[in-house]
């Protein structure tokens, strides 16, 4: 007989070669019957097929597919559902790791004991904390987002029934760099849920060494926030409540006074076009006209002039052993 397979950990890298190691190794003693691993490679140009190839060896549940050309983040996610020979899929980036032992397990109970949710979220370990008492099926789309914190932002918090996946149309969220929560916002209105409010996902971002400035660097972020907000602009038209809709504008837009800032010293050019996209998603809220254009309107030098200055300061403490 066939085994049948619940659960596809989905790997989506490109040039992973610093921390796909650390990511896959915190898997591979978790494989257990019903459960695969499987690497989409976006056309890496490093040695990410070397690591993953020294890793696999003999094991039989991990499987590695290169794409002849990167096809960009967003479908290479789609690529790892459709691939995914698991009814349920859990994306994990090749610089995040699993942080429980029994995380699979955990993930594998919700699958078994509710098979019919479309979704499934796993906390990671940051800074936001969330309640454990939250763990459980949500209502509603908006039960699940407020139970997670919309941290789900985060592709490895999420995990996938790949059927759903394929039930909601995802074309229109190509290239936004947001293609998991475009499914969410729809799916979460469609079909039930479920959050697992424990800590089974960490991110090497916040590990020492690992993953630094690999996001953003020429405050490129800015851009990838206003395409999460479109999503959001969505969710009246899905059922959402005015609450829950402006709680997603906020998890983006209560970080612009030290977002903007920052991007602009790190280069980010602010036109016209990009004030017509923030006045419209944002003109319903006063203080995007009282603090939030004023900080794009600013000449980008002030802001370099300070960051440099910051950095001078920072790298003068260190000499002197502050």
């Amino acid at each position: 007989m066939t085994e049948r397979l619940l659960l596809t950990i989905a790997v989506p890298t490109y040039n992973g070669e610093r921390t796909i190691d650390r990511c896959l190794a915190s898997v591979l003693p978790q494989l257990r019957g019903g459960v695969e691993l499987l690497v989409c490679d976006n056309a890496s140009t490093d040695a990410t097929a070397t690591v993953v190839g020294g890793l696999a060896g003999g094991e039989p549940r991990l499987r590695y597919i290169r794409n002849d050309e990167n096809v960009g983040f967003d479908r290479n996610i789609d690529l790892c559902l459709q691939r995914a020979h698991g009814e349920f899929v859990w994306l994990l980036g090749d610089d995040d790791i699993l942080c429980r032992a029994d995380a699979i397990e955990m993930v594998l109970r919700v699958i078994e004991e509710h098979p019919e949710v479309s979704a499934i979220f796993a906390d990671s370990r940051h800074p936001i904390l969330l309640d454990p008492r939250d763990s459980g099926l949500c209502r509603d789309g908006a039960d699940f987002l407020r139970k997670s914190r919309f941290k789900s932002g985060l592709v490895s918090s999420n995990i996938f029934r790949k059927s759903a996946w394929q039930a909601v149309p995802l074309e229109s969220y190509l290239g936004s760099g947001w293609l998991h929560m475009g499914f969410l916002v729809q799916a979460l209105a469609r079909f039930p849920s479920y959050v697992i409010c424990e800590e089974l996902v960490a991110q090497l971002v916040y590990e020492e060494g690992f993953g630094i400035g690999r996001w953003g660097g020429t405050g490129s972020f800015i851009h990838t926030g206003l395409n999460l907000v479109r999503i959001y602009r969505e969710m009246p038209s899905l059922g959402y409540d005015q609450a829950t809709v402006r709680a997603a504008y906020m998890t983006i837009k209560g970080g612009y006074p030290r977002y903007i800032p920052t991007a602009k010293a790190k280069g980010l050019r602010v036109d016209w076009r990009l004030i017509r996209e923030f006045a419209e998603l944002y003109r319903q809220f006063p203080s995007f006209w009282l603090l939030d254009l004023p900080l794009l309107l600013l000449p980008g030098c002030l802001f370099r002039a300070g960051r440099a200055l910051r950095l001078a300061l920072q790298g003068k403490g260190r000499a002197n052993g502050k």
